[in-house]
């Protein structure tokens, strides 16, 4: 069931264009995405209200998710370390 907020699709282009562009995530549409120490990528969701931290392998062409949640949750947290 999509979110009442419009996350749903937003959080999914940024799954598909993440597998069919591994490691090219200026390609994932309508995401703002930064990037920190440990190979994090941190994409910005509906309109910055929820983050998500993933952690890319470049070797195995793997993201591991690290952390999903708002964006006042995402205040609380190092996101080099979660």
């Amino acid at each position: 069931m999509p979110a009442p907020d419009g996350s749903h699709k937003p959080l999914a282009s940024a799954k598909a264009a993440t597998v069919s562009h591994f490691g090219n995530f200026p390609l994932v549409p309508g995401a703002n995405v930064d990037f920190v120490g440990d190979n994090r990528a941190i994409f910005d969701i509906a309109g910055n209200k929820y983050r998500v931290i993933v952690h890319v392998s470049n070797t195995y062409k793997r993201v591991l998710i690290k952390f999903v949640g708002t964006h006042a949750e995402y205040d609380r947290i190092d996101a080099e370390t979660v």
